[in-house]
């Protein structure tokens, strides 16, 4: 029972530590896109279809 727990115990924390560093991960990712340049924005626009259909 006590290595069943001890795994489980495991399991935990490295979710807790995938979680924490995915958070900061995504933290860094978001820093970072707001110092760099605009990226332009390009707009569809639609042509009214000149057959008339």
């Amino acid at each position: 029972m006590v290595a069943r727990s001890r795994k489980h115990l495991t399991t935990i924390v490295l979710a807790i530590v995938f979680v924490i560093l995915l958070g900061v991960y995504l933290s860094n990712s978001a820093d970072r896109s707001e110092q760099a340049p605009p990226r332009p924005t390009i707009t569809v626009e639609k042509v009214p279809n000149p057959s008339g259909g």
